[in-house]
């Protein structure tokens, strides 16, 4: 398993914030997965609210290609725990 997360100081709220960050975050795991050769299909997304409630989804489809495959993946997934 290959896998990357930040803890922020502040809270983030705006949705593009957060994409920003996921956006980031998928490119480096990207980085790091075409440098070790390996390859993924499931893609999990946490977030940690403020109260320290964790709550996570991930979903398991063909192998990922890119950063903006690996991006759209958490992201779709990602919107289901936006709704808290």
């Amino acid at each position: 398993s290959i896998s990357t997360e930040r803890t922020f100081e502040h809270d983030l709220f705006s949705h593009a914030d957060i994409n920003d960050v996921m956006f980031y975050l998928a490119s480096e795991l990207m980085y790091r997965i075409f440098d070790e050769r390996v390859k993924g299909k499931t893609v999990s997304v946490k977030i940690r609210y403020n109260d320290f409630t964790t709550v996570s989804v991930q979903s398991t489809g063909a192998a990922v290609n890119d950063t903006q495959d690996l991006f759209e993946r958490a992201n779709k997934s990602g919107q289901l725990l936006y709704q808290r």
